[in-house]
């Protein structure tokens, strides 16, 4: 099995807890599938497991994501800074 990254970065997410960006996947620990977390140029998490590939929503992230920085799991929100940005002029 090959040694897969523990923190990935979501720019479409963050914790509601202390804002941070940064999650981990909680994944079985017999899991013998290998996981890749990428972003696509709209900054959409990709997640891809098994051969499939599939865009994380909110769902997946409070069933499967932990926060990287305080820990807390349930805790994700929708985050687009660069549109709220874009429409403040």
């Amino acid at each position: 099995m090959s040694q897969t990254p523990t923190a990935y970065e979501a720019m479409m997410f963050r914790c509601t807890s202390c804002e941070n960006q940064t999650f981990s996947l909680m994944v079985h620990p017999d899991c013998d599938v290998e996981i890749a977390v990428h972003t696509n140029e709209h900054g959409d998490v990709l997640i891809e497991a098994g051969g499939n590939t599939f865009t994380a929503d909110l769902m997946f992230m409070n069933q499967f994501a932990t926060c990287a920085r305080c820990g807390e799991q349930k805790a994700w929100e929708y985050y687009y800074p660069e549109t709220v940005n874009a429409n403040a002029s």
